[in-house]
């Protein structure tokens, strides 16, 4: 299988980080901020509206990028990377989802009472710069490398899904 292109991929990363700033903290809503990791159809939409907003500002951040450059990337690359970053962010941005998983490895990180004391904030952008990553390299890779990217990426997701929800289940009260 044909690689990403590193240097494709650090141009991408250099876009998403900062539409990934613009969109997280310029152009999101105070009713964004405070609504989306509330629980209901609210709180979805809140959250879908702010992911929606940083997306677009990530894919304006890459058109300028890689158009300035000259670089060129499959059509199904940026979807894909693009895809990679919005699920992975609205899945933290719920709030809930992102303590589960704080939880869920405690006995790793022993992160919980830093999470719930303030940490909260920088955790949720330690998860969204990190899955920049996987975005940036499947921008930068050939479709099927692309593809395949975004599917590691959903199983890794699912599986934080799934520890997240354990360990939240777990905190409840019988």
């Amino acid at each position: 299988m044909i690689p990403a292109d590193p240097t494709t991929a650090v141009l991408a990363y250099a876009a998403l980080y900062t539409g990934h700033h613009i969109g997280d903290y310029l152009l999101q809503s105070d009713h964004q901020a405070l609504t989306k990791g509330r629980c209901g159809h609210a709180g979805r939409m809140a959250c879908t509206r702010h992911v929606l907003v940083l997306t677009v500002a990530q894919a304006l951040a890459l058109v300028l990028v890689l158009g300035a450059t000259g670089t060129a990337v499959s059509p199904w690359a940026v979807p894909a990377g693009l895809a990679i970053n919005a699920v992975t962010h609205w899945w933290a941005d719920r709030r809930a989802t992102l303590r589960g998983l704080v939880l869920a490895t405690e006995p790793m990180t022993h992160k919980t009472t830093y999470y719930d004391n303030g940490g909260a904030e920088r955790m949720d952008q330690a998860w969204h710069v990190a899955w920049m990553i996987p975005a940036a390299l499947a921008i930068a890779a050939p479709a099927p490398l692309a593809l395949a990217v975004a599917a590691a990426s959903a199983v890794v997701l699912a599986a934080a899904g799934a520890a997240s929800r354990r360990a939240l289940a777990a905190e409840a009260p019988a």
